[in-house]
């Protein structure tokens, strides 16, 4: 398995992805009871999901006020991390953020990620975060869907979070179920909350 990921990401990854194995199994049961208890709240679950830096954790600490940990690196966050959102003084939801997904994920490191995109598995709906300025952002959402689809969630439905529009070049056409935002610069985040309302109710 680890020469697997030696030959497809390099040396220096290889230790890191072992260390990421043992956490994830240290977090698992952890979680499971969190996760439990939020769905014995009745509230609808969201699952941020995207590819690693499209702006996940950004996107929670703007909607939540969750102050969660965020930067520009490979797996900046491992664990999953859920808020309590009042998108309207009527509708409550949980928004959890989930681990990035990256290319050409081997078959056996979707089995040691499965634990933390459970939350993805059993939400009510998706957000999925693309980083539109990233000239490989179309192949960015092949993996994602990609990913969805081996752990079972490609059925869920699912609103395109196309994140850091303020980087584009060109003005971009958006199709439905698709909303264009700046999590850095706090815009279109109104039109994505009344998207997920839309999309619940």
């Amino acid at each position: 398995f680890y020469s697997l990921l030696k030959a497809s990401y390099g040396a220096k990854l290889v230790q890191k992805f072992g260390d990421f194995e043992k956490e994830i199994k240290k977090l698992k049961s952890q979680r499971e009871l969190k996760r439990q208890n939020r769905y014995n709240s009745n509230k609808k679950q969201v699952a941020i999901v995207g590819y690693t830096n499209a702006g996940k954790s950004t996107l929670l600490n703007l909607i939540s006020k969750a102050g969660i940990y965020a930067d520009d690196k490979l797996f900046a966050t491992l664990d999953t991390t859920s808020r309590n959102v009042f998108l309207t003084p009527e509708v409550q939801i949980i928004l959890t953020d989930t681990v990035g997904f990256i290319s050409k994920l081997p078959h056996e490191l979707v089995d040691a990620f499965a634990s933390t995109l459970e939350e993805a598995q059993n939400a009510d709906l998706l957000l999925h975060v693309v980083d539109v300025s990233n000239k490989d952002h179309k192949l960015q959402i092949e993996t994602v869907n990609d990913t969805l689809k081996k752990i079972g969630a490609s059925d869920i439905p699912q609103i395109v979070v196309y994140n850091k529009c303020d980087n584009l070049k060109t003005p971009m056409e958006i199709k439905e179920n698709e909303v264009l935002v700046s999590a850095k610069k706090n815009t279109g985040i109104d039109k994505l909350k009344s998207l997920i309302v839309e999309k619940l109710s």
